[in-house]
C-alpha cells in the first residue's frame, strides 16, 4: 500500500505532466517552456527519476534559447548540474554550474539571488574536485553578492568555509577575520543547518589555536 506522501507525489506528478500534455497542443512556447521546466523540478526529487527530469530541463533549455530567455536557461542548467552532483558526476556537474554561472555573467543586470546561488554551486563543486584556489576566489564573491541580497546563511556558509581555507593555509589571523564575519551572520540567522556548520568551524578555530 502506498504512503500518503507517496500518493501526494504521484498526484503532482501526474497534474504537472498533465499540464505540459496541454500546452503541447497550444502555441505558447514559454507556457510549455515553464511547464516542462515544473515537470523536471518535480522530477528531480526521487532519484530514480532525475535523469527524466533532466531531458524534461534539456527541453526547457532549448526553448528558453529559442525564445531569448538566457537567464531563465541558467536557472535550468544550474539544477541539472544538481542533480549530476547528486548522482556524484562531478566533473559534469562542475560543467553544468559553470555554464549557468556564465550565462549569469553574460546576461543579468542585477545582483539577485539567483546569480549569488550560481557562484556558490561553482564555488562548492571547485572544492569537491581540489581545485581549493577556484573555490577560495568564488566563496569570497558568494559572500560579498549575498551580503548585497541579504542572505544571512549564505554569508555565514561562505564565510565558515573561507575560515576552514584560511586554516588550511595556515593563515590564523585571516581565518579569524573570515569566521567573525560567519558568527555575525549565524547569530541573525534563525537556520538550525547554519548554526550547527558554524558550531563546528568554531570548534575547528578553538584547536587551531
Amino acid at each position: 500500500m502506498k504512503t500518503e506522501e507517496e500518493r501526494e507525489f504521484r498526484q503532482r506528478l501526474e497534474v504537472a505532466e498533465a499540464i505540459v500534455a496541454e500546452a503541447r497542443k497550444g502555441n505558447d512556447r514559454r507556457g510549455l517552456a515553464d511547464a516542462v521546466r515544473e515537470l523536471g523540478n518535480i522530477q528531480r526529487h526521487p532519484p530514480w527519476l532525475r535523469e527524466e527530469a533532466n531531458s524534461r530541463y534539456a527541453e526547457a533549455i532549448e526553448i528558453y534559447n529559442e525564445l531569448d530567455l538566457p537567464l531563465d536557461a541558467a536557472w535550468v542548467t544550474r539544477h541539472i548540474g544538481i542533480n549530476h552532483e547528486y548522482a556524484d558526476r562531478l566533473t559534469e556537474a562542475e560543467e553544468a554550474y559553470e555554464n549557468a554561472l556564465a550565462l549569469y555573467r553574460l546576461h543579468s543586470a542585477t545582483d539577485d539571488l539567483d546569480y549569488a546561488n550560481a557562484v556558490r554551486y561553482v564555488a562548492v563543486i571547485k572544492d569537491r574536485l581540489g581545485k581549493r584556489d577556484e573555490s577560495d576566489r568564488l566563496w569570497t564573491e558568494a559572500v560579498e553578492r549575498y551580503e548585497k541580497v541579504g542572505i544571512v546563511e549564505g554569508v555565514a556558509e561562505g564565510a565558515a568555509h573561507l575560515t576552514l581555507f584560511a586554516l588550511d593555509k595556515g593563515d590564523l589571523d585571516l581565518a579569524r577575520i573570515w569566521f567573525a564575519r560567519a558568527e555575525v551572520a549565524s547569530s541573525r540567522s534563525n537556520d538550525p543547518a547554519t548554526h550547527k556548520f558554524v558550531d563546528d568551524i568554531r570548534a575547528r578555530l578553538d584547536i587551531a589555536s
